[in-house]
């Protein structure tokens, strides 16, 4: 029973430090989409901002085309960072499941093990309890004997 627990604990660190790994890169993951939502939020304000702003006279066709490419710009920005989030945030699903599996790995060897040291403890308790039975058994014998010799 502890040469299976014995063989079993390097397997067990491996899926702990598996585990691990696939938690840091689950959690530079979600530091990364939080990044990009950020972004995209600070751009969307600024368009929000920069719609807001109205200039008290009439613009010239040149600068109105001027404002109008800028706006299509920034509309193009705002699209290009919503991909990045969506793209951040499908990496983010992956590595979620990712971590889930490791867990579950590390969880399946920890059981494995918890259940070879119960055997094992049942197995010893078992062998202590025949090894007291017999000394108590010989102990009984004897004091039988002792009792029927004058």
């Amino acid at each position: 029973m502890m040469r299976k627990l014995r063989r079993l604990q390097p397997l067990i660190q491996r899926a702990q430090e598996q585990r691990d790994e696939v938690a840091r890169e689950f959690a530079r993951c979600v530091q990364a989409l939080t990044d990009q939502q950020r972004r995209l939020d600070e751009l969307q304000r600024f368009v929000r901002d920069y719609a807001a702003v109205r200039t008290g006279t009439t613009l010239s066709p040149a600068l109105l085309a001027n404002r109008e490419a800028f706006r299509a710009r920034l509309d193009e920005a705002v699209r290009a960072q919503c991909a990045q989030v969506e793209r951040a945030r499908s990496r983010v699903e992956g590595e979620r499941l990712r971590l889930d599996r490791a867990v579950r790995k590390t969880r399946v060897y920890e059981t494995l093990a918890e259940r070879y040291r119960d055997a094992w403890q049942q197995s010893s308790l078992r062998e202590e309890n025949a090894l007291l039975d017999e000394h108590g058994l010989r102990r009984a014998c004897r004091a039988a004997g002792e009792e029927e010799t004058p």
